[in-house]
């Protein structure tokens, strides 16, 4: 009955805002418009009714919005509860699971500029109990006169009697003193998964397995009908540790040599058929021809190639050569990612490039890295240590060690000579430090985009055809697929082998720059990936180069406002004597007035020992209550101070920079260096040595860090700037309960929980992301470093699916500004409006412009 009674109070009240705005007559706005807010839910009036009319505080509402603003989708809360929701910013509610929209509490200079934001901002208040506001500024001032102050102290003990007769700042304990939260559950399908059970059944199809053994010795598979199946016969889908691509043992076809009068041919050889007709098992030896494609593209081209690798075949003392552009098999559209095979099989490898307009120098030896397709692979399994270079043009090859080519051709000389050096064994790389090194080599070079012809001479080029020739190094390679990324495909990669969690650990890393690219594996901190050590294990591969995590320990960010934070200390007398007297003494106090009074009224009477009675009883209570009274403020002061032992566990964000003493102030009224600004949580971070001396002189000195306010320093204040300036970073305040530190970091948009995914000198590494309910996704945001005590204070988050940041200038988050968007904006408002009489005719043109909005 309330909700009804408020629901039409604020469609009346919008009724009269709505004729104010649009100079709509109010005997337009029918009782259609009630139906809306009752089937739709409240509108966006009426929710911009309800900030200004029932909310003390103020809201200003986000001046850039996203393109599909109108399109609704739906969503599964954490308990299965199925909602519509628009495509705004919102976060997951710790309380009770619901979607909320996202409100950011901002400082005082954020607040007084414009919202250019898709998301809401708010005031940030001063939340602390009011005790502590009244007494807090309650200090002697040097030349303050003593009469104003004892009139300042009385007054704020009389107000305080009032607010102290009803002990309700005592804020409860929630989630057992824990972090909020982050309710949160993935409940889609994975692209590729580590178990077979995880992904989409075929056929349609829900797959469950029996723990029983056939007589055969092997597993029996069942649908949730019973019947049994085998798992050979692809009915349940494949895990991404079955679809890898099988090594090649030896060569299926090669070019052979035969010599004529007229000199030394070459024919294509399929080897099974070669080796029946020479009655043998064994296939000769041959030479690996490597070229540059882009150097050999018409048919005399090609022509040339093959003469000069038949001369360097038979330089080498070989009567047999592999080139691609014959020896791919063309029925199989996977050989080609099976050079790697060829190339350990071979004997050498011989490098063929075009003509070299300039000779300078050593310029007609270097060979441009960027110019290659699998170059560098090929080179590093050559078996050979000198490998020759023939050019078109010249009569003699050039001979280089294989230990010197990454200094001579290669620009990455320091990353790919230690991969030569490996595979030369001269130095030994741990398999986290092979696959990262050679992913940062491998996306140095450039990669043709030809489309594959009938000869075989371009191939299928896929988009992750990096990830796919870096395969080439590895034991494990998974099959290539044309709808994989380059970050999909190089996923696969590092689930099938055993890269020491590579991907875990490059989820815990924090990019230098929002340009840089995920293949660089730059960390802010400068620190190398094997430093990393991750507490969480990717379990799946989705869509829009996402990755399924679990185990991680997460809270959620409170960011509309602070809230008063419980403070844990040690039960003692002299605290308990406090909090009774500082509460006993408002009653006794009022008591005593009141008994005075009755005293006056019973003066018209003429009983003596009633009005003796009233007298004492007066007399007892006001000379008791008064002392007590004045005395309230110690009383505050000893219960807001001591020694404690634990707080709350919250963690506050706000957009914006304040000092520490105001953020102090906001949450306990009063500022005595609780809190402490982190020495190296974030990458804005900054500190500072401080000494400290006893009073006698034969205590030592000793040092500390100390961190400081990272505004303080102009470095840190210009390249906040800077990102702001140009690239559209947002800067926010994180204020954390537990080890009560704050830090300040850069985002594009403000996270809406932490997530702890690995560890790293000491501290926790803190992945902080946004909440895409569109499609089920968080976003990483910002990376910080907690200390290990908050992680104990963390619950568990369950499946979580999570992207590497989202981009805002195309896809479904682009943005647009509101106000250059009034016309579509007005046709929304206006549908709602005006209505043609019918019942329901509003609401479904809501529909209608919501499915015209959508894309």
């Amino acid at each position: 009955m309330f909700l009804s009674n408020l629901k039409l109070w604020l469609f009346r009240a919008s009724r009269q805002r709505v004729t104010a705005e649009t100079d709509i007559p109010t005997s337009e706005l029918d009782d259609d418009y009630v139906g809306i807010a009752g089937d739709e839910g409240v509108t966006r009036t009426v929710r911009r009714l309800r900030q200004y009319f029932l909310s003390p505080r103020k809201i200003k509402e986000p001046e850039v919005s996203y393109v599909h603003e109108l399109t609704t989708y739906p969503y599964a809360d954490a308990i299965g509860r199925v909602l519509e929701v628009p495509h705004k910013d919102c976060y997951i509610s710790p309380t009770h699971g619901k979607l909320r929209e996202l409100v950011v509490q901002t400082s005082d200079k954020v607040f007084k500029e414009s919202n250019e934001t898709t998301w809401a901002r708010t005031d940030c208040p001063n939340v602390s109990y009011w005790s502590l506001r009244l007494v807090s500024n309650l200090r002697y001032q040097k030349g303050e006169s003593l009469i104003w102050y004892a009139i300042k102290w009385v007054v704020k003990c009389h107000c305080l009697s009032y607010v102290l007769m009803f002990p309700t700042n005592k804020d409860p304990l929630r989630w057992n003193g824990n972090y909020p939260p982050f309710t949160y559950t993935f409940h889609g399908y994975p692209k590729a998964a580590r178990n077979c059970l995880e992904e989409q059944p075929q056929e349609g199809r829900a797959l469950s397995i029996v723990k029983a053994t056939n007589a055969r010795g092997g597993m029996e598979y069942s649908d949730i009908n019973g019947e049994t199946f085998d798992i050979h016969a692809k009915l349940l889908p494949a895990s991404i540790h079955s679809s890898q691509l099988n090594r090649r043992l030896r060569p299926t076809r090669l070019n052979i040599l035969t010599e004529t009068e007229h000199g030394w041919t070459s024919d294509k050889e399929d080897m099974e058929q070669w080796r029946k007709k020479n009655e043998t098992n064994t296939d000769p030896q041959y030479v690996f021809i490597a070229y540059t494609r882009d150097q050999f593209q018409s048919d005399n081209d090609f022509n040339q190639l093959h003469k000069l690798a038949t001369i360097a075949a038979l330089d080498a003392g070989f009567r047999a050569f592999w080139l691609d552009t014959d020896c791919v098999n063309p029925g199989d559209q996977t050989d080609l990612y099976r050079v790697a095979d060829y190339v350990r099989q071979s004997a050498s490898v011989v490098i063929i490039r075009g003509p070299q307009p300039c000779r300078d120098q050593l310029e007609h030896v270097k060979y441009k890295a960027d110019e290659l397709r699998e170059m560098l692979r090929e080179l590093l399994l050559a078996p050979n240590s000198i490998i020759s270079v023939y050019t078109k043009g010249m009569d003699d090859p050039e001979r280089i060690p294989k230990t010197q080519i990454a200094d001579i051709a290669w620009e990455d000389a320091a990353r790919s000579g230690d991969l030569v050096n490996h595979f030369q064994n001269n130095i030994q790389l741990s398999r986290l430090e092979l696959i990262s090194i050679a992913l940062v080599c491998f996306h140095n070079r450039k990669l043709s985009r030809e489309t594959g012809d009938p000869n075989h001479k371009g191939g299928p080029k896929f988009k992750g055809d990096r990830a796919y020739a870096l395969a080439g190094l590895l034991r494990s390679r998974p099959l290539a697929d044309e709808s994989d990324s380059e970050f999909q495909a190089f996923a696969r990669l590092s689930l099938i082998n055993e890269s020491d969690r590579i991907l875990e650990r490059f989820l815990c890393l924090y990019p230098t720059s929002l340009n840089a690219s995920w293949q660089s594996m730059e960390d802010a901190w400068n620190v190398p990936l094997w430093d990393v050590y991750p507490t969480c294990q990717i379990s799946a591969i989705a869509d829009n180069d996402t990755v399924i995590i679990d185990g991680a320990r997460g809270a959620a960010v409170r960011w509309k406002n602070f809230v008063p934070v419980t403070t844990f200390t040690r039960p003692s007398i002299r605290r308990k004597i406090a909090y009774l007297a500082l509460h006993v003494s408002g009653y006794m106090f009022w008591i005593g007035v009141i008994l005075m009074i009755l005293r006056w009224v019973s003066g018209r009477f003429n009983s003596t020992s009633l009005r003796l009675l009233v007298l004492c009883l007066a007399i007892v209570h006001f000379l008791g209550g008064t002392p007590l009274l004045l005395s309230t403020p110690f009383f505050v002061k000893r219960l807001a101070s001591g020694k404690s032992y634990g707080h709350q566990a919250w963690l506050f964000g706000m957009e914006g920079h304040e000092k520490i003493e105001e953020i102090e102030r906001r949450i306990w009224a009063n500022s005595t260096g609780r809190l402490k600004w982190s020495p190296y949580g974030s990458p804005l971070s900054t500190h500072q040595a401080v000494k400290l001396a006893g009073k006698s002189k034969e205590c030592k000195e000793q040092t500390q860090v100390r961190g400081i306010d990272p505004m303080l320093v102009p470095r840190v204040r210009n390249y906040i700037e800077e990102q702001q300036s140009k690239h559209g970073m947002k800067l926010f305040t994180l204020v954390d309960t537990v080890s009560m530190t704050v830090f300040l970091f850069l985002a594009k948009r403000p996270p809406t929980a932490f997530l702890i995914c690995g560890q790293e000198g000491g501290m926790q590494r803190a992945v902080g992301v946004s909440y895409d309910h569109t499609s089920e996704t968080v976003h990483r945001e910002t990376v910080l470093r907690f200390e290990t005590t908050t992680l104990q204070r963390m619950a568990p988050v369950p499946r979580c699916r999570i992207g590497f940041g989202r981009d805002s200038t195309k896809g479904q988050w682009e943005t647009t500004n509101v106000r250059t968007n009034e016309e579509r904006r007005g046709k929304w408002s206006l549908s709602m409006l005006k209505s043609d009489g019918k019942a329901g005719s509003a609401s479904a043109r809501v529909r209608e412009i919501a499915e015209e909005e959508s894309p």
